[in-house]
C-alpha cells in the first residue's frame, strides 16, 4: 500500500500543485524539469533551507506546503538533517493529530 500510496501523493503535487514543487526547488537553487529533479545535494545549507520554506509558505497553503515538505523528505533517497529538524519542529509544518 505504501508504493500507492507514494504514487498518488506524487501525482497529485505535480498534477495540482507544481508551482509549489517548481518554486521550492528553485528557491533551493537546485535544478529541476517541471518540479522533477534528477539528483538532490548531498546537503542544503541552513539559511538556503529556511529561506526556501518561508518563501512556499508565503505563496502556496499551508496545509500543502506540509504535505509536499514531508513527501519530498521521505521520498528522496538524499536526506538532510535540517528538512528533518524543521519538519519535527516548525509547527507550520506538523499534522493535527
Amino acid at each position: 500500500m505504501e508504493l500507492a500510496a507514494g504514487g498518488l501523493l506524487r501525482g497529485w503535487l505535480l498534477k495540482q500543485h507544481r508551482a509549489l514543487l517548481a518554486d521550492f526547488l528553485d528557491a533551493l537553487g537546485v535544478p529541476h524539469k517541471d518540479g522533477v529533479v534528477e539528483a538532490l545535494p548531498g546537503t542544503m545549507a541552513d539559511a538556503i533551507l529556511q529561506a526556501a520554506v518561508e518563501s512556499v509558505l508565503s505563496k502556496h497553503p499551508p496545509e500543502v506546503v506540509a504535505v509536499y515538505l514531508h513527501a519530498f523528505y521521505e521520498m528522496n533517497e538524499t536526506r538532510w538533517q535540517n528538512m528533518k529538524t524543521l519538519l519535527e519542529t516548525d509547527p507550520r509544518l506538523q499534522f493535527a493529530h
